[in-house]
């Protein structure tokens, strides 16, 4: 648990914000390693919003890899409109969008000066690994369509997910017909116009419209993605579009991030007293990448903690063990530690120890003093780096 991250789009109906970077953010501080495979759009939106002499500086010190996929995947649909429609799985290499293509003049628009933002390009993107997309998971998304029973559940679900207004009818027929070279016919019972009258209250026409290719191109990119972290053996944060139509098909690789997601959650909850947390700090713009940089320094024991853990009993009983062990603490009897630690915090016992987290209105205790506890303790606690540099960020 909370070793290896890997991040892709987001958002799938935001076509300049593909990347939630206030998540992003903690996902640096609780994760021993995080990657973001990015693209032309998520490149700019990084350099835009994280400004790319900060970007560089992440990258110099370890707490991220970047990874750039210059070409993408989609559908190539002939004889458009026509009862002979046929829609092609394909990789895409578009010309003059190579990294520094994309990078330098993004760089130079945030850095406001040409030669500085020249230079500042090419330090980051030495940093950046080239990785293109295997031009041969097109044929394994074909070999996807005639396996039995998925197209009709997987675009069932794509639906659900992009238009939840309206109830799927247990008829809907979607089936894709092979006629060579991984082309394929579809027949469907589905009707689009209907679908996009819907689909358009949200999402612009200027974004994208449901069609069957659009449909086929989602579930080839979820395609993507899942081999992406069966290749990195990575923990994946991505839209939940994308987590979805996995989740259909592979629950493993997602289920350890939803369980590292609750865990963090419910950690700031604790620690923190006004249930703020690194992210919303970042959205609201109070605290700055910047300013998260020299916390990062100072959290590797802390990752390294977490990363130890198996954290077989959550996360925030695995903190107050670690904080309390080998101290005059874990000598007072349980009720006495419960009563004196989980109420001054504001946690209600049951549900701590139901792995859940509640609010309590009870007695607050002031028996036990932090700076006290502080003293009492010997060696590396975790609560070091928490209620030394990452309070302070969160609530200052």
């Amino acid at each position: 648990m909370f070793e290896k991250l890997s991040i892709q789009q987001q958002r799938t109906t935001d076509a300049e914000n593909p990347l939630d970077l206030a998540s992003f953010a903690e996902a640096l501080l609780f994760y021993g390693s995080v990657e973001v495979v990015i693209n032309r759009t998520s490149l700019r939106q990084m350099v835009r919003d994280i400004r790319p002499d900060v970007l560089l500086e992440l990258v110099n010190r370890g707490h991220l890899n970047l990874r750039f996929e210059a070409n993408f995947t989609g559908i190539v649909t002939g004889q458009t409109g026509t009862p002979a429609e046929t829609h092609t799985p394909t990789v895409f290499k578009i010309e003059q969008q190579e990294l520094l293509d994309i990078l330098q003049p993004a760089v130079i628009a945030a850095v406001g000066k040409e030669g500085k933002g020249r230079r500042l390009a090419l330090k980051l993107g030495a940093q950046i690994r080239n990785t293109p997309i295997d031009e041969q998971l097109a044929a394994r998304f074909a070999e996807d369509l005639t396996a039995p029973d998925y197209l009709p559940s997987a675009v069932k679900l794509a639906l659900q997910l992009n238009v939840p207004e309206i109830r799927i009818s247990e008829e809907l027929r979607f089936e894709a017909i092979p006629i060579g070279d991984n082309r394929f016919r579809i027949e469907t019972n589905l009707n689009f116009n209907i679908l996009n009258e819907i689909y358009h209250r949200r999402v612009p026409a200027s974004h994208s419209s449901l069609s069957a290719a659009y449909l086929l191109s989602q579930l080839l990119h979820s395609r993507k993605i899942l081999e992406d972290a069966a290749h990195d053996d990575a923990e994946l944060a991505v839209a939940p579009l994308y987590e979805n139509l996995i989740s259909s098909r592979i629950l493993t690789a997602l289920s350890r991030r939803a369980a590292s997601a609750n865990e963090i959650a419910a950690f700031q909850r604790f620690v923190f007293d006004n249930g703020r947390s690194v992210a919303a700090v970042l959205a609201s713009k109070e605290r700055t990448f910047a300013d998260l940089l020299p916390i990062l320094e100072k959290a590797s024991k802390f990752r390294g903690w977490l990363r130890e853990r198996e954290l077989t009993a959550g996360l925030v009983k695995d903190y107050f063990r670690a904080v309390t062990e080998k101290s005059w603490m874990d000598k007072l009897p349980t009720k006495v530690v419960r009563w004196s630690i989980f109420t001054a915090a504001g946690l209600t016992v049951d549900a701590i120890g139901a792995g859940g987290i509640g609010t309590a209105g009870g007695v607050l205790l002031s028996a036990v003093d932090a700076l006290f506890l502080d003293k009492m303790l010997r060696g590396w606690k975790p609560n070091q780096f928490i209620e030394d540099s990452l309070t302070d960020f969160v609530q200052s």
